[in-house]
């Protein structure tokens, strides 16, 4: 069911509460809800942004907003495809748990579609060299960080795009009559 103008009213205010306990909880809530989040995305990729708090120690007792916000686009699906590249930000950040989570995320959604995530490509295989083992798992799942390392290798120079074109391409000529 759709929320009513007051719950949404309400939801809103928490996202832009000024504790970010409160903050990392709604967004945590939001998840329960499937498509009816629609009208919170805006205001969840914004958080994706969101310093105020820096989480880099895990022994901080706050807990961590870009990375809650990443977790919950992660787990709406396809109707947070269209943010891939505020995600991808995160590929960068210096948390090594908002760089992981953004691959992971990033991993989903190129099951879904992988053309949003094509132009990240580099980004996520820098991450297969990161210093922290958790960053590099995330990027390169469970499997050795060599055949990874090995396709982007072979994949030096090419155009990724056009290697992943399905169809179109016509086929061969029928062979010619026989004579005669």
């Amino acid at each position: 069911a759709i929320l009513a103008l007051a719950e949404t009213q309400i939801v809103s205010m928490c996202l832009r509460d000024a504790d970010n306990e409160v903050r990392v909880a709604c967004i945590e809530a939001l998840t329960m809800l499937g498509n009816d989040v629609e009208p919170f995305l805006e205001e969840i990729v914004a958080k994706l942004a969101d310093r105020t708090i820096d989480c880099s120690d895990f022994r901080n007792s706050n807990r961590n907003m870009r990375k809650a916000a990443v977790d919950a686009l992660r787990m709406f699906g396809a109707i947070a495809l269209p943010f891939v590249d505020q995600i991808a930000e995160l590929l960068k950040d210096h948390a090594s748990m908002n760089r992981a989570a953004a691959a992971n995320t990033l991993e989903v959604f190129g099951r879904m579609s992988l053309e949003p995530i094509l132009p990240h490509a580099e980004a996520l295989y820098k991450l297969l060299h990161d210093w922290e083992e958790y960053t590099r798992k995330a990027a390169g799942g469970e499997i050795d960080s060599f055949f990874p390392a090995l396709f982007a290798k072979m994949c030096q120079g090419k155009k990724i795009g056009d290697m992943l074109k399905f169809g179109g391409g016509g086929g061969g000529g029928g062979g010619g009559a026989a004579a005669a």
